[in-house]
């Protein structure tokens, strides 16, 4: 069993994103040095609970690199075990120091240990506000590399998005910074993201796309991703697909999130998936696990799902993505195209 811990040094950002569902949480405060102490155990006597198991634990935010990096790297050393790997998801729009860059050296993905990643995201409209804040961005991606970090970035499937770059665009400008990775991410209706709308062609329209439009650029992206040119980027979303269609449920796609992912807010309260840790039942003084009331919430299908020819492959979703009058928020079309 693969197991996740988000710990949240602070919900600040020094940006405003668009989408962003960390406006959800109650406090925007740092973590206080008493919560990150016992933060520290719960993690070591949840690892120690679960010696046989793989602990993936991720410095999330808010922006995580607000925090000391002194701080996070004495985090990561007071939680040095065989089965715990660390990561981060950070927006990088801030000077790096050579602290950051020791830190970043830390983080490893689960699958492969021998490669340090970082993870952050590349949305020019709804997470860049200024041509400063991109140029800050592009230089630190650079640095990282040129320094033997990868960096995937995550890319949220926007109206913007849509309408702005084809996924040939989106790869060619991902090559050019001399990424290999990639991800795509779609948007629950948290957060800023519930009534957020944007101006397209003199339009105002939601930021977030119909089912139909999602499901068609991802579809597009993913035979892209195919052409040689493209066969060296890693994209994990797709690998999902392809791994689910051997029975091997990766993610959301396993409808288990709630089950295996805890997230450590800065107030010491413990919920599931980042995306909803505003609903916490517990705390880092508690140490048994509990059962998150999102559980049964996680396996409700939609009706349509139980009827649909690739349900036992892509199993309902995330449960946060909801059906709409185009269809469901899943990646039908590749389904149809894999499996016909």
């Amino acid at each position: 069993m693969n197991y996740t811990i988000y710990l949240k040094l602070t919900n600040r950002c020094n940006l405003k994103c668009d989408h962003c569902f960390n406006e959800m949480m109650n406090n925007h405060n740092d973590m206080n040095d008493i919560v990150i102490k016992k933060s520290i155990q719960w993690i070591n006597d949840f690892v120690q609970n679960h010696c046989n198991d793989d602990v993936g634990c991720q410095l999330f935010g808010g922006e995580p690199c607000l925090t000391d990096p002194n701080i996070l790297l004495d985090i990561i050393r007071q939680t040095n075990k065989s089965n715990v790997y660390w990561s981060i998801t950070t927006n990088l729009v801030y000077p790096l120091t050579d602290r950051h860059i020791e830190l970043f050296n830390m983080m490893q993905p689960y699958h492969d240990r021998s490669i340090k990643l970082i993870q952050t995201s590349w949305d020019p409209v709804i997470r860049f506000k200024s041509k400063r804040q991109l140029s800050q961005w592009t230089d630190n991606v650079h640095s990282l590399i040129n320094n033997g970090i990868e960096v995937q970035p995550t890319i949220c499937i926007t109206s913007a998005l849509i309408s702005d770059y084809t996924p040939e665009a989106v790869f060619d400008y991902m090559k050019a910074l001399g990424v290999n990775r990639i991800n795509f991410e779609r948007l629950t209706y948290t957060g800023r993201a519930i009534n957020q709308t944007i101006s397209i062609n003199k339009n105002t329209i939601p930021l977030i796309p119909n089912n139909r439009q999602i499901d068609q650029w991802l579809f597009d992206a993913y035979k892209t991703s195919k052409q040689p040119k493209y066969q060296h980027i890693t994209i994990p979303i797709f690998q999902g697909v392809e791994q689910s269609i051997k029975g091997e449920f990766l993610g959301c796609r396993a409808r288990k999130c709630m089950q295996t992912v805890y997230t450590i807010n800065p107030d010491g309260s413990i919920g599931g998936c980042p995306n909803t840790a505003c609903y916490a039942p517990n705390n880092v003084n508690t140490i048994q696990w509990f059962d998150n009331k999102l559980i049964k919430q996680e396996q409700i299908r939609n009706n349509n799902c139980l009827t649909c020819n690739y349900y036992q492959y892509c199993n309902g979703d995330c449960f946060q993505l909801k059906h709409d009058h185009t269809g469901c928020p899943g990646m039908k079309s590749i389904y149809q195209y894999l499996l016909g």
